[in-house]
C-alpha cells in the first residue's frame, strides 16, 4: 500500500494530531495508520493526502483527541469503527472536491425526494432546506403521512423499497474494501436462504461497475445500516 507523505505538517491532520499525542517522534506512525485505514476504506492514495491535509485532518485530529493522546492502537481501532466509507466519500465532497466520486445513492431516491417535496407542499408540511422535514402537530404529522401514502400508492413509487427489505447489512463501520462489501452482502444472503441463481445475480450487478455502483447495488437490494 501506498502511503503519501504530509505537504502540511503545520496545519491539517498531522499539525493538530501532533498538538494532541504524546511524542511527536510518533506523529509519522499515527500518520500512516490513518491513511492506511482511509485507503482500505475505498479512497485513493491522493484522495486520502488531500482529504488529511485539508481542514477536514484537523477537525477530525480534535473529534478524536481522547484517542490520540492515549496511544496509536486505541486510536486505530475507534477510528477504524467509526469512520465508514459512506462518511469519508460524503467528507470529501464537502472538504476537498464536490464533483468527486458518482452518486452512492440510487438515482431514483433522489427522485423520489423531489416527488414528496411537491407532495409536501400540496398538503401542507413545512420542509426546510436544512434540517428537513418540520412537524409542528399532530395534524401535520397527519398530512405527512397522507402525502407519503400517496406517493408510495403510486405506480412510478411501488418499487422503491429494497428488494429484500427483510435482509440487512451492516456496512457502517466495516471495512469498506469492494471486496468486504460484498462478502458481507453474500453472507448475509446465504443465511436468509436465497437461492445459489439470485446470489449470483447480485453478484454480477454489483460487480458491473465501479465501487460507487457497487455501493449503490447494496442499496437497491438490502437495507443497509
Amino acid at each position: 500500500m501506498v502511503i503519501l507523505k504530509t505537504q502540511n505538517k503545520s496545519w491539517g491532520f498531522w499539525g493538530t494530531a501532533s498538538d494532541h499525542i504524546e511524542s511527536k517522534k510518533e506523529m509519522q506512525a499515527f500518520w500512516d495508520k490513518t491513511a492506511e485505514i482511509i485507503q482500505l476504506k475505498g479512497l485513493t492514495p491522493q484522495q486520502t493526502l488531500g482529504l488529511m491535509d485539508s481542514r477536514w485532518g484537523r477537525h477530525i485530529a480534535d473529534e478524536f483527541a481522547e484517542e490520540l493522546s492515549t496511544n496509536l492502537e486505541t486510536f486505530a481501532e475507534t477510528f477504524k469503527r467509526q469512520m465508514s466509507t459512506i462518511r469519508l466519500i460524503k467528507e470529501y465532497r464537502y472538504y476537498v472536491d464536490p464533483k468527486a466520486f458518482s452518486d452512492v445513492n440510487p438515482r431514483a431516491y433522489e427522485n423520489f425526494a423531489k416527488d414528496l417535496t411537491k407532495l409536501c407542499k400540496i398538503y401542507g408540511v413545512t420542509i426546510k432546506s436544512i434540517g428537513g422535514v418540520v412537524i409542528h402537530s399532530q395534524d401535520e404529522m397527519k398530512r405527512l403521512i397522507a402525502a407519503l401514502m400517496c406517493l408510495m400508492s403510486s405506480k412510478k413509487w411501488r418499487n422503491i423499497m429494497p428488494k429484500y427489505p427483510d435482509i440487512t447489512v451492516k456496512l457502517v463501520g466495516a471495512d469498506g474494501n469492494a471486496f468486504n462489501i460484498l462478502g458481507i452482502c453474500l453472507r448475509e444472503m446465504r443465511k436468509a436462504g436465497l437461492s445459489h441463481e439470485e446470489r449470483d445475480a447480485f453478484q454480477a450487478e454489483a460487480t458491473s461497475g465501479n465501487y460507487d455502483h457497487l455501493l449503490a447495488t447494496c442499496m437497491e437490494w438490502f437495507n443497509v445500516e
